[in-house]
């Protein structure tokens, strides 16, 4: 595999905490972290981070297990790939070089843009 220059000289950087990161991010983006003006205590729960001029409010919400190894995940995983590939048998992941996309019904249904 082609190395690609400067890509990870020295390795992989260390975990960043999440909440201060985002944090950080929000204050230079001209956003609000909600919890530096709304005074304590506080009787009621509120969002995380608040953009005024755009009216966008966020929660900021960590995924701090790695859902990809749980048995739930691995369960749901293993029911569904017979199920792609009864509906098409030439199919395989492109990362083992298949060209077949998956069924329609497969994708998720979130789009960006």
């Amino acid at each position: 595999m082609p190395s690609i220059p400067g890509f990870w000289d020295v390795g992989p950087h260390d975990p960043l905490n999440v909440e201060s990161t985002w944090r950080e991010f929000v204050g230079r983006a001209g956003g609000t972290v909600v919890e530096q003006v709304v005074s304590n205590p506080r009787t009621f729960e509120n969002a995380d981070f608040f953009f005024q001029e755009k009216g966008v409010v966020a929660e900021l919400k960590e995924v701090a297990t790695e859902f990809g190894s749980s048995a739930a995940f691995i369960a749901g995983f293993d029911a569904l790939m017979p199920k792609v590939v009864a509906e098409n048998p030439n199919w395989k992941p492109l990362l083992f070089g298949g060209t077949e996309p998956l069924p329609n019904w497969y994708k998720p249904s979130l789009t960006f843009s």
